[in-house]
């Protein structure tokens, strides 16, 4: 019988699961080097998905005695149908055990409701994908369009560095490129995190043992929404790669959605020209990051990968962003098409925080139209109402008495909720908020999306001026801090708990000024 380790979490967060997240890595890269001491790197990581700030408490797998020969067994295939995401460490050694292409084959098999982009498996490569030869197409398909953080990192000049893994041997030292690995890991587990709970809102529970395919095609539901308004940030060569990872870092701050979510390595010119075209509708920016290195060409491309995706941008007509940093003898250059990229009207040579900060400004003008010349006085108070239940009467209850009293209502629909893009623009028109707050069991879930909401605002300045709790779960707590761990001045409970008590909504949208 295998041993495992839970991480100190004895249930796991998503309801009809016994495993928040199932870790499928290989052996060989969990050993502890010769005289370190302690537990080995994918360990370490495995344990960081839970210590982290403000990380949700998962209840996390990872098989400490599987071998590479030992058999698969059915406690072990149990183990991956009965966990709602799957963690991938991809390396030579994953891509050269059985067992861990075995691991893969049956969650996809058992929880993907799409084969070819199975939503719930997260990629973390260890070394750079293009090093990793005889790659089998399902792993190679998942990798380009699910990878979700990269642990390696470029060490040295850019004509002679050397790759090394993040935190190793263990994470915490600028000499490990500890700075590197802690910003990945903590934008790895936003990552679970959301996906955790989107799937504990929308899935409901799993049958008692999945096997197989569904019986029903995926509802509209479950379908991602496109994304708008997003920043493309071109692939970068291999010494870029931390700089691109901070600029990642730095949007996903401002809520601004970036793609791709993989990136384009390994492609062919064709698949290239596919993806990048798909990225190019959803974007308003285009965002390239430049080093002395030309860069490598797609198989069948006649261009290195940087002058491609600029000469696609430019084609496409969106708004463009290139940087490169100050200390970067241009003129030493050799390669006279990999120059002229620098010659570009759209460059900008500054330090790199300089950068982030007129790129997240460069992406609001874009997204925000002109205002009016003449602004007109706004006489209609606009409320955003919130109710992630599928119980629509006591929602339609409010919305009537709101509409009854002056009020336009705006509510976030086929995947809003999750775009925090299109959330900001629902936001940006109301001058007040209401949540509803139907029963206990909610409480994660209704904290979730109200936290999401309040930071919008805050982040983003938005006119919202309060902010109301419709409580309908417990009738001896209208705390809110208590109920929901928030804690804010422009928050506002509203009794619920005997049914719609209008004048107590009266009383709230009175204070919410027209917008």
């Amino acid at each position: 019988m295998h041993q495992h380790d839970p991480l100190n979490v004895s249930k796991a967060l998503v309801t009809g699961f016994d495993y928040d997240v199932f870790v499928s890595y290989a052996h060989d890269d969990n050993l502890v080097p010769a005289g370190a001491s302690g537990r080995g790197w994918v360990t370490r990581l495995a344990q960081n998905l839970n210590s982290v700030q403000s990380a949700l408490r998962k209840r996390v797998f990872i098989d400490n005695q599987l071998k590479p020969g030992d058999a698969f067994d059915d406690a072990l295939k149990e183990k991956v149908a009965r966990s709602a995401v799957l963690l991938l460490l991809l390396s030579r050694n994953y891509l050269a055990s059985e067992w861990c292409g075995t691991e893969l084959e049956h969650f996809i098999q058992a929880r993907s409701d799409d084969p070819q982009k199975p939503r719930h498996v997260f990629v973390v490569e260890l070394l750079p994908f293009e090093r990793i030869d005889r790659v089998p197409a399902v792993v190679e398909r998942i990798r380009s369009q699910l990878l979700h953080c990269k642990l390696w990192y470029w060490s040295g000049g850019a004509a002679n560095g050397v790759h090394r893994l993040a935190g190793s041997p263990s994470p915490g030292t600028d000499e490990d490129h500890g700075t590197h690995y802690w910003r990945e890991v903590e934008a790895l587990v936003q990552a679970i995190d959301h996906r955790l709970l989107e799937i504990k809102m929308k899935s409901g529970e799993p049958p008692a043992r999945p096997a197989g395919m569904p019986e029903t095609p995926p509802t509209a539901a479950s379908v991602p929404a496109p994304i708008a308004g997003a920043v493309l940030l071109a692939d970068v060569t291999d010494d870029l790669e931390s700089k691109r990872s901070e600029v990642v870092a730095a949007l996903r701050r401002e809520c601004i959605p970036v793609v791709p979510e993989g990136d384009f390595y390994g492609l062919t010119a064709e698949e290239l020209a596919s993806g990048l075209g798909a990225a190019l509708a959803q974007s308003v920016l285009f965002v390239q990051l430049l080093s002395a290195t030309p860069g490598r060409k797609p198989p069948g491309g006649e261009l290195p990968l940087p002058q491609l995706q600029l000469q696609m941008a430019r084609h496409s007509g969106i708004a463009i962003m290139q940087w490169h940093d100050p200390a970067l003898d241009v003129a030493s250059i050799l390669d006279a098409d990999h120059a002229e990229l620098f010659r570009s009207p759209e460059l900008h040579v500054v330090n790199l925080e300089r950068f982030k900060e007129e790129l997240v400004l460069r992406h609001g003008k874009l997204i925000r139209p002109s205002p009016p010349t003449r602004p007109t006085r706004p006489t209609t108070r606009r409320i955003f109402l919130d109710d992630p239940s599928p119980d629509a009467d006591l929602r339609e209850g409010i919305r009537e008495i709101l509409s009854r009293h002056g009020c336009e209502v705006r509510s976030p629909v086929n995947g809003q909720a999750n775009d925090p893009a299109a959330l900001a623009e629902l936001l940006r028109i109301c001058g007040g908020g209401i949540t509803i707050y139907r029963e206990a069991r909610d409480r994660l879930t209704i904290s979730f999306r109200l936290m999401r909401c309040l930071n919008l605002i805050a982040e983003r300045q938005l006119n919202v001026a309060r902010w109301g709790v419709w409580l309908g779960a417990q009738p001896a707590r209208n705390d809110l801090y208590a109920e929901l761990g928030i804690d804010s001045k422009d928050l506002f409970a509203i009794p619920g708990f005997a049914g719609i008590d209008e004048p107590a909504l009266v009383s709230f949208i009175q204070g919410v000024p027209p917008s």
